[in-house]
């Protein structure tokens, strides 16, 4: 009883600082969910840097593909939080019922769906474990376990977030990402007292995101008010068919995009053995170190641009000074990473990755993926259904390539680059289409 006191002690006084950052810095909550994220996106970099320079290429290959596997899942639930907050907004809006009573309403009514959805993923990874392992050629045999596991842990966490961007407490947004960022640089250590590198990162991975969803659950349970029947009466009739499409769309829109993002990693690994699959982990890990940093800078961006203007197409200024700061940024961390790839490889894997080509065509594609990033996420203010098509289209097309020119890593990685550089065109001549059009009208 006296620890679990001083554990809530303890928990006060970390929200309570928290809390006054966010409030009284000039920069505001924003800075403080961006530096906890880069914290938390730091420490899961340094564990597949630590990976990466500790196990033989094949183990990294595999590991690197699981994380691609994890990515392409959780990448999409960044929809959750901004699907819960728009309902909890509008009903709120529309009923002038406290925010978190409507908070409680919404989750008593979807809580459940939620833990059986979880579960269900996690059962199927679990059933067809031993199946995925020997057709994806793993050596590891529980790695499907721990990513069902991962996966459901990350569809709950950013369930709670949602309520805490809702009910505007951004410092317990942010809390989360600083202690799964603290678990695992600390939980690192590990490497030092065992030679088991891969389960040990597997544990690492999974244990951060219990504990984080553990830290998530207590706060959450400070927002929650008791059920009121004859508000929640009011609060039932509020099941809006406009809200589940725009739900449906922006998973599907993360979803496709993810996919376009992570297709070079599965696709290597069906098309060439656990050797080549390592070697080509290892060049595209310094693609993802470029496209982290720059899509955190993304993240960002699109705040600004989604506070100033309830409508994307009416912000071409801030629209283009935004994606004018990202390539400037992302076009700065390929650079360097390029110019010191010698250095860097050597630190990384006590070995040199003479490859300048397929390191140019990576770094590049992942460069002009951060701008698609941006975009998208622009787009997807509203409901746009030209956009899953473009996105269906490029994935089609970028799939068809890979199969078709999969001679070596260097054609995959130059159809990764050629089918990103054609949508990034694209794109351009769609908003400018689009600007000049709303200009006239």
């Amino acid at each position: 009883m006296r620890i679990e006191l001083n554990f809530i002690m303890n928990l006060e006084k970390l929200i309570g600082i928290f809390s006054t950052f966010s409030k009284k810095n000039p920069i505001g909550a924003g800075s403080l969910i961006f530096l906890c994220k880069c914290l938390y996106k730091l420490s899961f970099l340094i564990l597949i840097l630590i990976v990466a320079r500790l196990s033989k290429k094949e183990d990294f290959g595999d590991f690197q593909f699981s994380i691609s596997l994890i990515n392409t899942f959780t990448q999409p639930f960044l929809a959750i939080p901004l699907i819960v907050t728009k309902y909890i907004l509008s009903c709120s809006k529309n009923t002038q019922i406290n925010l978190n009573l409507c908070s409680t309403y919404f989750y008593l009514k979807t809580k459940n769906l939620i833990f059986f959805t979880t579960s269900i993923i996690t059962i199927l990874f679990i059933l067809f474990n031993f199946n995925l392992i020997s057709l994806i050629k793993i050596d590891f045999k529980y790695t499907f376990f721990f990513v069902g596991v991962i996966i459901s842990l990350s569809m709950i966490l950013n369930y709670f977030l949602g309520f805490f961007q809702a009910n505007e407490r951004f410092d317990l947004y942010a809390l989360p990402f600083f202690v799964m960022g603290i678990c695992v640089i600390f939980s690192c250590l590990l490497f030092l007292f065992s030679k088991k590198i891969i389960p040990i990162a597997y544990s690492i991975q999974t244990s951060s995101f219990l504990i984080a969803l553990f830290f998530s659950y207590f706060l959450f349970k400070k927002l929650i008010f008791k059920k009121d029947e004859r508000l929640f009466k009011k609060l039932s009739h509020l099941v809006s068919a406009p809200f589940i499409k725009y739900s449906l769309f922006l998973f599907l829109s993360m979803i496709l995009f993810f996919f376009i993002q992570n297709m070079d990693i599965f696709l290597v690994k069906f098309y060439f053995n656990r050797s080549l699959a390592g070697t080509y982990a290892r060049y595209e890990l310094f693609g993802k170190i470029v496209f982290t940093f720059s899509a955190s800078l993304a993240t960002v961006l699109f705040s600004k641009i989604n506070k100033t203007s309830l409508s994307f197409y009416k912000s071409k200024a801030l629209y283009l000074k935004s994606n004018l700061t990202l390539f400037i940024f992302s076009f700065l961390v390929s650079l360097s990473v390029f110019i010191f790839k010698g250095f860097l490889t050597h630190i990384l894997y006590g070995t040199f990755l003479s490859n300048s080509i397929l390191f140019l065509l990576i770094l590049s594609a992942k460069t002009l993926q951060s701008f698609i990033f941006l975009s998208i996420n622009c787009i997807a203010m509203e409901i746009n259904y030209f956009l899953l098509i473009s996105l269906l289209t490029f994935a089609s097309l970028q799939l068809i390539g890979i199969i078709k020119f999969h001679f070596d890593l260097i054609h995959i990685a130059l159809v990764i680059f050629v089918i990103s550089l054609i949508f990034v065109a694209y794109i351009i001549i769609l908003f400018k289409y689009t600007f000049s059009k709303s200009k006239k009208s």
